[in-house]
C-alpha cells in the first residue's frame, strides 16, 4: 500500500483585514478607527443621548466606506396598515459578498412622524436599515473609535424640525434630478454660491427654507423658479459682454429684481385665473425664471393677471339690443293711447 503526501492548504482569510491572525485583525481596525474618530469629531457626525456620543448614519457610511463595504437597499415598501414604511438594508463588499443586514421601520405612530409626507418616512426607514447593517459587522471598530456601537438612528430618537427639513430637501433634489449626485452638487453649489459647502448641515435654517420654498414651487409650477433646467438655477438675466460701447451698448439698468411676495402674488393669481404661467411668461416675452424679471415688470405683469377675466365669471353672448341671449328680458312698456287720460 502505497502512502500519498497530501499538500496542506492554509485556509484563506474571511475576514475583512484580509487576515485570521487576532492580532493581526486588531492591529488594523485600530488603524482604521483612528482617523475614523478625527473626522467624526470635527464633523460632528454624532448625537449626544443620554450623555452617550452615538454616529449618525453617515459616520457608519464612512466607516463602511474605508473597509470597502456598502450598503444596498434591498427593498422599501409601505406597511400594510398604510401608517408608515419599512426597508431591508444589506451591507455588500464589493464582490457582492454579504456582511451584514438589517430591517427597519418608520411610523406615524412616532409624533414626529405623524404629520411627515410618505416620503420622508421611506427614507428614515432606509437611513435606520442603513445604519444597523453596518453596524453588525463593524460596530466593535467605531467602539475602538471612542464611540457607542449603536447607531444614533436605531435608538428611535426624533430628529429635529432642521434633521428632518434636511432629509426631506435631499429627497426633493434627487427626485428632481434623478439621483445624479454631480447634477446635485452643481445645482447647491449655483444656487448658494459661497455659502455652500458641500454639506446641508453648514447652512443656515432661513437658506434652508428658502431653498424648500423654491423647490416646492418648481414642483407645482416647472420651469417657473429655476427655468428650464434646474440644474442651472438663474438668478439674475444672462447678458453677452459688451466689445464696446459703439458696438454693443450696455443694456439699461432694470431696478431691483422681483421680490417673493410679487412671485407668490404672480403664481397665485394665475392659478386663480387658469392660466398656465410659463407658457404666459413666454408669450410676454418673459423667458427666464420669475428671479430674473426686475420688480417694475413684475408689477406690470401682475396688473396685466387682474385685469383678466375670472373663468367663472365670463361674460354670455349678448344679441343686438345689449341683452345676454340666455337672461330674461324686461317686458316692453305699453305706449299711452292719444287723448287717454293719465
Amino acid at each position: 500500500m502505497s502512502e500519498e503526501m497530501i499538500q496542506y492548504e492554509a485556509p484563506q482569510a474571511v475576514t475583512l483585514f484580509g487576515s485570521n491572525d487576532p492580532g493581526a485583525i486588531v492591529a488594523a481596525a485600530t488603524a482604521v478607527a483612528e482617523p475614523l474618530a478625527k473626522v467624526i469629531k470635527d464633523r460632528k457626525l454624532f448625537a449626544n443621548i443620554k450623555g452617550r456620543q452615538h454616529v449618525m448614519v453617515e459616520g457608519w457610511t464612512l466607516l463602511g466606506t474605508m473597509l470597502g463595504v456598502f450598503p444596498v437597499c434591498t427593498w422599501s415598501r409601505s406597511l400594510e396598515n398604510g401608517l408608515g414604511w419599512e426597508a431591508r438594508v444589506e451591507a455588500r463588499t464589493l464582490r457582492g459578498e454579504i456582511v451584514g443586514a438589517a430591517e427597519s421601520q418608520c411610523t406615524r405612530d412616532e409624533s414626529t412622524w405623524k404629520t411627515r409626507d410618505d416620503f420622508a418616512l421611506r427614507s428614515m426607514a432606509q437611513t435606520r436599515a442603513t445604519a444597523k447593517a453596518l453596524r453588525l459587522p463593524l460596530g466593535f471598530i467605531m467602539s475602538l473609535a471612542g464611540y457607542e456601537a449603536t447607531p444614533a438612528e436605531e435608538l428611535g430618537t426624533e430628529p429635529s424640525p432642521r434633521d428632518m427639513l434636511m432629509v426631506g430637501l435631499g429627497e426633493r433634489l434627487k427626485e428632481l434630478h434623478e439621483g445624479d449626485v454631480d447634477a446635485i452638487k452643481r445645482f447647491l453649489e449655483d444656487y448658494f454660491g459661497d455659502a455652500y459647502t458641500g454639506r446641508l448641515a453648514d447652512l443656515d435654517d432661513s437658506e434652508l427654507e428658502r431653498l424648500r420654498k423654491d423647490l416646492e414651487e418648481e414642483e407645482e409650477h416647472p420651469g417657473v423658479v429655476f427655468g428650464d433646467s434646474p440644474s442651472v438655477p438663474q438668478t439674475l438675466p444672462i447678458q453677452e459682454p459688451a466689445r464696446s460701447i459703439e458696438d454693443n451698448p450696455l443694456p439699461e439698468p432694470q431696478g431691483f429684481q422681483i421680490t417673493d411676495d410679487q412671485r407668490d402674488d404672480l403664481i397665485r393669481s394665475a392659478d386663480r385665473k387658469g392660466l398656465d404661467l410659463a407658457s404666459w411668461l413666454l408669450e410676454h416675452s418673459v423667458e427666464g425664471p420669475l428671479s430674473s424679471v426686475p420688480s417694475e415688470r413684475a408689477s406690470e405683469l401682475l396688473k396685466e393677471i387682474h385685469a383678466l377675466p375670472d373663468p367663472a365669471q365670463e361674460s354670455l353672448p349678448v344679441d343686438e339690443t345689449g341683452w345676454a341671449k340666455d337672461e330674461p328680458k324686461p317686458a316692453p312698456k305699453e305706449k299711452k293711447k292719444a287723448g287717454a287720460k293719465s
